[in-house]
């Protein structure tokens, strides 16, 4: 069988480059999540973002900038603040690459903006 290697890096890991920032933090966070927001397609029972946001760990949310109102609604119900600091990174890596930081509060406006 013929294969091919290909190096990458997981959007995660390039946002975390980008805004110089760790995703673990000792006596904080040092688990991550992974995951997305329930769209068309529903998440598994128990993957709910609200079920896993539930364990107050670092989120990684991908594919979830049209729904940024839920998103925050989940987390904000789930335990974290409004005063949580949170990015969004379009298109990292790529020329076209955009940065918006906020917090929980003023996350959704400000990326509809952007």
């Amino acid at each position: 069988m013929d294969f091919e290697i290909v190096p990458g890096v997981s959007a995660a890991f390039a946002a975390a480059a980008v805004l110089k920032s760790e995703l673990t933090v000792p006596e904080k966070a040092q688990t991550i999540i992974m995951t997305r927001m329930e769209g068309r397609v529903a998440m598994p029972e128990g993957e709910q973002l609200r079920d896993l946001a539930s364990h107050g760990c670092t989120m990684v949310i991908f594919l979830s900038i049209t729904r940024m109102t839920k998103v925050v609604r989940e987390l904000t119900s789930s335990g974290y603040t409004e005063d949580t600091p949170v990015a969004v990174v379009y298109r990292v890596g790529w020329s076209d690459e955009l940065v918006i930081r906020g917090t929980l509060k003023d996350i959704a406006p400000k990326s509809q903006s952007g």
